[in-house]
């Protein structure tokens, strides 16, 4: 009887420790998404930026309106792309030539649809480019924080960027980020709500590229004309 009882104390002993490690197995992250996978790959492939060409697409709107507005933050935000690159010695492809080939291809940025691996990948043989990098307009808002003292205006902008390099064929960068800006309790009016709405997706364009950029530091742009 009392090896009977042994034997089932040693069978719940084992249930239990394979218990405990099928709950520690469902605790642990699971695979990480293609977003996670890519900028973890995109830090550990090293780029030489003077040979490096780098086709950015225009920003686009995916918020379905065509305000002014709307307009000026995607202008912002293609040059902003820009200047990360060419100031890190990247060699970043002139607006026309980039323009130039989106006509010959055909390729609308504004349907999402045009907006993938394949069409990037017809984009850099186009041009002739190593990356080709794509930003979409997701959000771009500002807004009053009611606060227990005092209200302050904030803004908000969310964005979708890629990284897609050719040679791989693979994305090295592919999430959505949110930027945010804030601006002093007694500050007001429409300019202002403006400037946050800018500062805020200046914000979101540097977080999202700021790990593929990191090893490079910033020097002197260098761009070419394609």
């Amino acid at each position: 009887m009392g090896k009977k009882v042994t034997g089932w104390a040693v069978v719940a002993a084992v249930l239990v420790l394979c218990g405990g490690a099928l709950c520690s197995w469902a605790q642990e992250p699971q695979a990480t998404t293609e977003s996670q996978a890519a900028e973890s790959m995109g830090q550990e492939k090293v780029y030489d930026p003077a040979n490096t060409k780098v086709a950015v697409l225009p920003f686009v709107s995916a918020l379905g309106k065509e305000g002014a507005e709307e307009k000026a933050a995607c202008q912002m935000g293609t040059q902003q792309l820009r200047d990360a690159f060419a100031g890190r010695g990247f060699v970043a492809l002139e607006d026309a030539a980039v323009s130039e080939a989106l006509a010959k291809l055909g390729t609308e940025l504004s349907d999402s649809e045009e907006r993938t691996k394949e069409s990037f990948q017809k984009i850099a043989e186009e041009l002739k480019a190593d990356l080709v990098v794509c930003g979409v307009l997701q959000g771009y808002k500002a807004y009053i924080q009611r606060q227990w003292l005092a209200s302050r205006k904030r803004g908000e902008a969310k964005i979708e960027m890629k990284i897609y390099d050719a040679r791989d064929q693979a994305y090295h960068v592919k999430a959505v980020q949110v930027g945010s800006a804030k601006g002093s309790p007694l500050e007001g009016g429409l300019a202002r709500s403006r400037g946050l709405r800018e500062d805020a997706l200046t914000d979101a364009i540097s977080k999202s590229i700021s790990a593929f950029l990191k090893p490079y530091p910033v020097k002197k742009a260098k761009q070419g004309a394609g």
